[in-house]
């Protein structure tokens, strides 16, 4: 067969290739740019098309991502992910959509679906690399590329958490209805101490979640901070003034004292309570101004992270690439990139948090 015939064999054969994807997972080509047909019980979709090249997209965990990118398999060419991380992974379908408007040969769209539940979280921060190429260039770089990040935050994720820790005891906090309350304490399981809520009112009530964080930093033994989280939103108010005690005691030990409590109040208010005053001193923070337990801006510069959320996925992603699991590669972090992971965790938002909480 000579080289004529074998090109236009492969080009038909990718048309058909083409036809037969459309027909299994992609939709009609009037529902080019609509992403009503996907998700509808999760949220919906966030549609990305060439336009979006390098951007970065919020995406709520629930909702597909679904990406477009003009090709003409005519040509040979197609779009490939060459990229992606382990926790985002490939896409859960893909298909070629003709545009009918155009002439014949004119082309159309590959398009990629991606999920972001599941069983495991997919929570966090995903950079996709895809690559324009003929599959059987074995070796071939790419004639064109197009990349874009998702960031997958938690569909009830609240901003602005109110943060205590060991220096909040006895103190108020003025907390904005539909902020969290969130409460770390220092903590050493291994002694068979830890800290159990005491006292609080039906309002306020218990905390909807609790966990421990281990000071991976430190020691075998060294202890950690439990952590404790409230939720001042939902159908009954909590406006108000709520008082919580915790004590540090053995489970076990029934009858006995704590050896140590912990109280502090928090007054929620609602949204349009809150008037914050503006900044007046005469200063430039490259990273934004400190806030207070209000969400109110302070005279007082945040630090300049050491690492970043973005460091981090990389890190993670490159030590799981290796084969490593995602337990290892957190837990073998140096310490200072560590202290980031618990900052960016702090609501939960990324893939590798889900060991820090386990």
């Amino acid at each position: 067969m000579t080289n004529r015939n074998s090109t236009i064999l492969l080009t038909a054969l990718l048309l058909l290739g083409g036809c037969a994807a459309q027909e299994a997972t992609a939709p009609e080509a009037s529902d080019l740019g609509k992403a009503d047909g996907w998700g509808e019980d999760s949220g919906g979709a966030v549609t990305i098309d060439e336009s979006g090249a390098d951007q970065i997209f919020d995406v709520e965990e629930g909702q597909y991502v679904v990406l477009q990118l003009p090709t003409n398999p005519s040509t040979g060419y197609d779009w490939e992910v060459t990229s992606t991380s382990r926790t985002f992974g490939y896409p859960e379908s893909s298909g070629y959509v003709f545009d009918e408007s155009g002439p014949v040969g004119s082309g159309g769209v590959t398009q990629f679906v991606w999920a972001t539940h599941g069983i495991l979280s997919k929570l966090g921060s995903h950079t996709v690399v895809l690559g324009y190429t003929r599959s059987w260039e074995e070796d071939a770089e790419p004639i064109e590329t197009f990349s874009f990040t998702v960031n997958v935050v938690a569909a009830d994720a609240q901003d602005g958490a109110v943060i205590i820790d060991d220096s909040g005891a006895d103190q108020t906090f003025n907390v904005v209805e539909g902020q969290d309350v969130v409460v770390q304490l220092s903590t050493n399981p291994s002694t068979g101490y830890d800290w159990e809520v005491t006292s609080t009112n039906r309002t306020f009530g218990n905390p909807m979640s609790r966990d421990y964080v281990s000071d991976d930093s430190g020691p075998v033994g060294s202890g950690g901070v439990t952590r404790f989280v409230w939720s001042t939103g939902g159908v009954l108010s909590k406006l108000g003034s709520h008082t919580v005690v915790l004590g540090y005691m053995r489970s076990w030990e029934e009858g006995v004292e704590p050896v140590e409590t912990f109280s502090f109040t928090v007054n929620v208010v609602e949204a349009e309570a809150v008037e914050c005053a503006p900044v007046t001193c005469e200063v430039y923070c490259d990273y934004g101004f400190e806030l207070d337990a209000n969400g109110c801006e302070i005279c007082s510069c945040n630090a300049e992270p050491a690492y970043y959320c973005s460091d981090v996925v990389e890190m993670v992603d490159e030590c799981m690439a290796d084969g490593d699991t995602l337990e290892s590669c957190v837990n073998g972090l140096d310490a200072d990139v560590y202290e980031v992971v618990e900052i960016c965790c702090e609501d939960g938002t990324y893939g590798f948090c889900e060991v820090l909480w386990s």
